[in-house]
């Protein structure tokens, strides 16, 4: 983001907690001393083979070398993996890893397939799924797929996951509460994982956008008779086929 230490200059002077979502690729020493954040959230996607498959040769020294000036830098530090074909095997052994830094929190997910049709008689702009970007872009016939990997297997790697929930929310609602994400082009989304379908863009107003994203009542969703709806919330709505549907590795963890 070309303006980036100039957003990072503006952070001391809004009164709510900053955290920095970032591949490690640009993060050093001299970097982590600047920044303005509370907590900085690292992307791991597995040890060294299983994480430069999906992101490129070189990228985990990179992303432990980030790692290493963050925890320098007296900041909360936080991991963020994706359960991917090739580090299944590594799950255990990132674990010892990760409380090595004393992370905060391992946050976990799971790749989902793309796209799925929007539920046209809900009062909102709920939004339609887009292919994932960047090395895993392709939609249905990409390169993504081949690093797919089952609703049971990325459930038994979800129970790594510490510091939080799987997702949030509010009670009685499913995920969306807790988050809107703006992005560095000025769209105001749902979460991150909706960039192609936002609510509106930050000249708006932040309130504009967030009121027209329609936050879905666990009573609405196909699986709210479930014994554990109260525990799983429904699950990720993105990972879910459509809308109000279950969320597949939310229910293989649950079985």
């Amino acid at each position: 983001y070309s303006k980036f230490w100039e957003l990072n200059d503006m952070l001391p002077d809004y009164n709510f907690r900053k955290v920095l979502l970032t591949n490690g690729w640009f993060l050093g020493k001299d970097e982590a001393s600047r920044l303005n954040v509370h907590e900085v959230q690292i992307s791991l996607d597995g040890l060294e083979k299983g994480h430069d498959t999906l992101r490129g040769n070189g990228s985990f020294k990179k992303a432990v070398t980030a790692m290493d000036a963050v925890k320098n830098a007296g900041i909360d530090l936080s991991v963020a993996t994706m359960a991917h074909k090739y580090n299944l095997g590594d799950f255990s052994m990132m674990a010892e890893m990760i409380k090595s830094y004393g992370v905060k929190e391992w946050g976990i997910d799971v790749p989902c397939t793309p796209p799925a049709p929007p539920l046209r008689d809900l009062p909102s702009p709920l939004l339609q799924k887009e292919g994932k970007k960047g090395r895993l872009k392709g939609g249905n016939g990409g390169v993504w797929r081949d690093f797919a990997v089952s609703h049971e297997e990325g459930a038994e790697r979800l129970k790594f996951a510490f510091g939080g929930s799987y997702h949030g929310g509010s009670e009685g609602y499913a995920c969306g509460r807790h988050i809107c994400t703006i992005m560095s082009t000025g769209k105001v989304c749902k979460c991150g994982f909706y960039e192609d379908s936002p609510m509106g863009d930050i000249s708006e107003g932040i309130m504009v956008c967030w009121d027209r994203n329609y936050h879905i009542p666990l009573k609405e969703l196909e699986c709210c008779d479930c014994e554990y709806i109260a525990e799983c919330q429904g699950g990720c709505r993105f990972r879910a086929e459509t809308p109000t549907s279950s969320d597949p590795v939310m229910c293989a963890l649950y079985k």
